[in-house]
């Protein structure tokens, strides 16, 4: 499948998303440095499609808070507090060093979170990220389940996908 990495946080019922996608049994990470230092632990001299797993909503997804992602995103907003457990558009200078350490490194990055590649504002985070990891990166346009540590789309969702700019223009 390529290597993953899960947000540590648990469900609100102990029963939920992330729940099921620990079954897994891959590395979990609690912000998105260590999001990173899971990825590349796992990637080996060829490239291999990469998966960040978290909640998410239009145009961002959750590397360590969970579903307090609308706190981080208020605070990512006004500028305060940490908000080094979430990656979006609208904090890239949190996270552009930090996931940049894959650029060359991963064929694909799927970001596995609701709402992700959602609208204007999940265009905008893909095509962002796709241009910092130098590889396409696909999240979906609706809800992602996941049981069992099986993932499927629900009725509705797609994919988006942005492709890296072409540098050799």
């Amino acid at each position: 499948m390529g290597c993953i990495t899960i947000d540590i946080t648990d469900d609100a019922d102990g029963q939920g998303y992330l729940f099921h996608a620990k079954r897994l049994a891959a590395p979990v990470h609690a912000n998105t440095a260590e999001a990173v230092t899971n990825l590349l632990s796992c990637l080996h001299t060829l490239k291999q499609p990469a998966f960040l797993i978290g909640h998410g909503s239009r145009g961002q997804i959750s590397t360590g808070c969970g579903l307090n992602m609308r706190i981080c995103t208020q605070d990512a907003l006004l500028s305060t507090g940490n908000c080094d457990s979430f990656i979006g558009y609208c904090n890239t200078d949190r996270w552009k060093v930090p996931m940049s350490k894959l650029a060359g490194k991963i064929s694909h990055l799927y970001l596995l979170g609701c709402y992700t590649g959602d609208g204007q504002q999940g265009l905008l985070f893909l095509n962002k990220l796709a241009s910092i990891v130098k590889a396409p990166v696909a999240a979906p346009t609706g809800y992602i389940t996941c049981l069992r540590g099986n993932f499927q789309l629900m009725d509705g969702s797609s994919w988006e996908v942005a492709f890296p700019e072409d540098t050799n223009k």
